[in-house]
């Protein structure tokens, strides 16, 4: 679905807030420029569905040809399974920043504890 991407984009924006005093600048400057390139994503997705339905549409109109038809058939499959792998992309590439945001956060937390039982 096409709502997937902005539920991630929140996601991440939550966890931002959440960790927001313990993410070194530089990290979050990282981020913000993952949201923004979810974002544009989600807008190209959106613009290549409604391409799609366009020409879904123009096939519909009396007097096309059947080859026609056809190929702007295959183009249509084509363009939907590229759209779908980017998705399913981007859903793996938020899913493992948030992943490892997590982690490091543990990290610093077992570091912190360990330095203070060293101290």
């Amino acid at each position: 679905s096409s709502h997937a991407c902005p539920a991630i984009a929140k996601a991440i924006r939550q966890q931002l807030i959440r960790q927001s005093s313990t993410i070194k600048p530089q990290e979050q400057v990282d981020l913000a420029v993952g949201l923004a390139r979810i974002s544009l994503r989600e807008r190209l997705h959106n613009e290549t569905t409604e391409e799609t339905v366009r020409t879904i549409k123009h096939l519909s109109e009396p007097g096309t040809s059947p080859l026609r038809k056809a190929l702007a058939t295959e183009d249509i499959i084509l363009r939907l399974l590229v759209v779908t792998a980017r998705h399913q992309q981007l859903k793996l590439h938020a899913v493992e920043t948030i992943l490892n945001l997590a982690s490091e956060e543990s990290n610093r937390h077992l570091l912190a504890r360990h330095n203070g039982l060293l101290n």
